[in-house]
């Protein structure tokens, strides 16, 4: 009898072990008997390593699990089961992620905020997700970028070398030595030819002063006259303007022979006879000085009364 009560309370804990081992894993893998879950479908170009059973999260929660990763053409199609509490928007998105750095990745999903429902039971399309960065692709970008900074650090090396051979002390520091010395130099013979001649630029700063007082002064006095000439300069310039056009109306007569006067400069015929009457006045002349004292002798005339006025 004792032992029968044995063998049965080793069974009821055998029982019991492998009851709570069974709940455990289904607690673990989250799977709910009777519970309906939803399904979704995401898309991707790269899996990144995501394997069927890998948990699903929803703004960061969790709230499923994978279901399937199948190659689709040139594209991986993931199918996700869904909590049936999850509400999902037109406007959702999803990623592959990392869990850690050991390569555990998840499905992560981004609800969204469109207001509109998205209806997972009508099939929609699938979600196009963005990839994650696998552990080997950022260890290829590490080593890259180590190579990228090796070579840094050679330019550098060799910056730093010829910078050193660049400031050289027989090349750069004694010149630039040199040049400080002779600026500073420079600089007291400035300062001692100012402090000589500081009474001559004195006298002259005042000379300026009273010059500009002196012209702010009269400026003052004549202020109402150089605002009248100012006001009338422009009735100078349109009466300058109505003059250079008569200038150049005068002179387009001019070149065009146009007018008297043009006439008389351009018509050679008035020459000829300008030149012939000044040869008649120079042979009349002649005989008025030949034959003045022959027409004087015996007249009572004074010189002064030929002249008087």
């Amino acid at each position: 009898m004792e032992k029968k009560s044995l063998e049965l309370k080793v069974g009821l804990v055998s029982i019991t072990g492998i009851l709570i081992l069974v709940l455990g894993i289904m607690w673990g893998k989250d799977v709910r008997v009777g519970a309906a879950y939803q399904r979704i479908e995401c898309i991707f170009t790269n899996s990144g390593g995501l394997r069927p059973g890998d948990p699903v999260t929803v703004n960061g929660v969790k709230k499923g699990k994978v279901e399937s990763v199948k190659l689709q053409g040139n594209r991986v199609l993931v199918t996700a089961l869904l909590k049936p509490e999850v509400v999902l928007y037109t406007d959702a998105t999803c990623r592959i992620a990392l869990v850690d750095l050991m390569g555990a990745n998840k499905l992560e999903i981004y609800p969204g905020d469109s207001g509109v429902e998205l209806d997972l039971n009508d099939h929609p399309s699938p979600l196009v997700g963005t990839d994650v960065v696998s552990i080997e692709q950022m260890m290829t970008d590490l080593v890259s970028l180590k190579n990228k900074v090796e070579d840094l650090l050679d330019q550098a090396q060799q910056s730093f070398a010829a910078l050193n051979r660049m400031l050289d002390e027989e090349t750069m520091i004694r010149p630039i030595q040199s040049s400080i010395q002779s600026m500073a130099a420079s600089a007291q013979r400035v300062q001692g030819l100012i402090r000589e001649e500081e009474p001559t630029l004195r006298a002259s700063l005042q000379h300026l002063r009273h010059f500009s007082e002196t012209i702010s002064r009269i400026l003052e006095q004549h202020s109402d006259d150089l605002e009248t000439s100012l006001a009338e300069l422009p009735i100078l310039l349109q009466r300058l303007n109505a003059f250079s056009l008569t200038l150049e109306k005068l002179n387009q007569k001019m070149e065009n022979r146009e007018g008297s006067l043009a006439k008389f400069l351009y018509d050679d015929s008035t020459y000829v006879r300008t030149q012939r009457v000044l040869l008649q006045l120079d042979s009349l002349t002649a005989d008025v000085k030949r034959h003045l004292g022959a027409l004087l002798q015996g007249a009572d005339i004074k010189l002064i009364n030929l002249i008087d006025f």
